[in-house]
């Protein structure tokens, strides 16, 4: 059994007091703790900063790519004129949205970030997607809805009865088709309709301008009061023209016809066989076959001395081309387009055709010699030619002569060609600069060369010498 303490009057009590100080003992394992775990703390503390820094730059820089190529793929969806090419955009969308999160290396913001772009693309898509449901549209009002409407009214032109009926009912049913799914709008349709009527009405009067104008008056197309006026007014003109066209072409066979034969002239080898088998094929009329016929006649009977001004321009020139089987062909042509024109009249042209056929079937080589104005003009333009070339002088006399059957004196028409070619030859200098040549100032003041031979000449028009 315990003893319990209890008071003794009888003990000694001490009078030695202990002063010294009780011994305290210290944990200094638990200190290290604490400071350790400070330390811990504020270490982990710079490492969450600097993973929540590391975040935020990589996530900067994937919305900065994400960004930049969703405008780059929306940009270029906008600008493509493809209006099915949707579908390349969608995967490129897809392909930005997984490569923009490739550069995040904490896969939690990585799987946010993800999630974030995620979203976004799907907006984007459907952008691109009514981007290009809106170019379908407009290319269906724009192109595929009026070529079908174009094809099925010029359809309708031969058409008659319940096939007309038939084909005007397409046309309605396919523009209500478009109204009735919004690619449309009533006044839209309405003003598709009113056209195809018009247009259906100027396709008819252009192909058949009688029959266009008996269908109009008929009401077969369904115009207001000004768009009948228009068309029925429109296809008199057609009708007119028309038939200044065929005359035009009958003309333009019959010249080339009397070219052909002119040819035949030239090599002395017309004869009325030529003749005759151009008239019944249609190539000349009766009157160019009368003209070539009377050549073959050596009785032949010239017109009025005063009627031969024109054509006895062309013999001369003739006369000084006869060896020069380009230039003479050139003169032949030109007589010939004149008498298709009506610049010179029938019986000029078979005065003119006789003689030549005269003058080419006595020419052995000789050049016969004719000492008037027109023939020195011819001479001088002839003999300015800077090229040895036939074809150069043959542009040369062709242009002297075209100004000459114009109405120009032959020493203006000279004056003109050989101011002309001189121009022309310094604009050609300013590329190359010819051998044998000299520098010279235009009367204009602009520089350039000519060939030597031909400086006396342009010095006589104005023309210096630029050394």
């Amino acid at each position: 059994m315990p003893t319990l303490p209890t008071y003794d009057s009888t003990r000694k009590i001490s009078s030695d007091l202990n002063t010294q100080p009780r011994a305290i003992i210290r944990n200094d394992a638990g200190q290290t703790e604490a400071i350790t775990s400070k330390t811990l703390g504020v270490v982990q503390e710079g490492l969450m900063k600097w993973q929540g820094a590391v975040d935020t730059i990589q996530y900067t820089a994937a919305k900065a790519n994400y960004e930049t190529g969703m405008a780059d793929i929306l940009s270029r969806a906008s600008q493509d004129p493809d209006y099915n090419g949707s579908d390349k955009y969608y995967k490129e969308i897809d392909k930005v949205n997984k490569e923009s999160i490739k550069g995040i290396q904490n896969k939690g913001l990585a799987q946010r970030v993800g999630m974030e772009f995620g979203a976004d693309s799907q907006v984007s898509k459907i952008k691109v997607g009514n981007l290009f449901r809106n170019k379908m549209i407009e290319y269906t009002r724009g192109v595929t809805l009026p070529e079908s409407i174009d094809a099925l009214t010029k359809k309708r032109i031969n058409a008659t009865g319940e096939e007309f009926a038939k084909i005007s009912n397409e046309i309605k049913i396919l523009v209500n088709d478009n109204i009735q799914k919004g690619i449309l709008s009533a006044d839209e349709g309405k003003k598709l309709l009113d056209d195809a009527e018009y247009t259906a009405a100027q396709y008819e009067i252009y192909q058949n301008p009688d029959q266009g104008k008996a269908d109009i008056k008929a009401g077969l197309y369904n115009l207001n009061p000004k768009q009948e006026e228009d068309l029925l007014e429109k296809a008199d003109h057609i009708k007119q023209h028309n038939e200044e066209l065929i005359k035009w072409n009958i003309k333009q066979v019959n010249t080339e016809g009397a070219f052909s034969l002119a040819q035949l002239v030239q090599n002395k080898t017309l004869n009325i066989d030529a003749i005759n088998s151009l008239f019944k094929t249609g190539q000349i009329d009766s009157k160019t076959a009368a003209v070539f016929t009377a050549a073959l006649d050596k009785d032949y009977t010239p017109p009025d001395t005063t009627q031969l001004y024109k054509p006895d321009f062309f013999l001369q020139l003739l006369d000084k081309s006869l060896d020069n089987k380009t230039e003479s062909l050139e003169i032949l042509k030109q007589a010939t387009t004149a008498y298709g024109k009506g610049d010179i009249q029938e019986n000029q042209y078979a005065y003119f055709i006789s003689e030549a056929k005269k003058r080419f079937d006595k020419y052995k080589g000789g050049q016969p010699q004719k000492d008037n104005v027109l023939s020195n003009a011819v001479n001088s333009v002839r003999d300015f030619s800077s090229l040895a070339n036939p074809i150069k002088t043959a542009n040369l006399v062709t242009d002297f002569l075209r100004r000459i059957v114009g109405g120009a004196k032959p020493e203006e028409a000279k004056k003109e060609v050989i101011e002309q070619e001189l121009n022309n030859q310094i604009e050609e200098s300013k590329l190359t600069i010819p051998p044998q040549t000299v520098k010279v100032i235009s009367p204009e003041g602009k520089p350039g060369y000519i060939p030597l031979k031909n400086l006396d000449k342009a010095l006589e028009k104005g023309y210096k010498r630029a050394d």
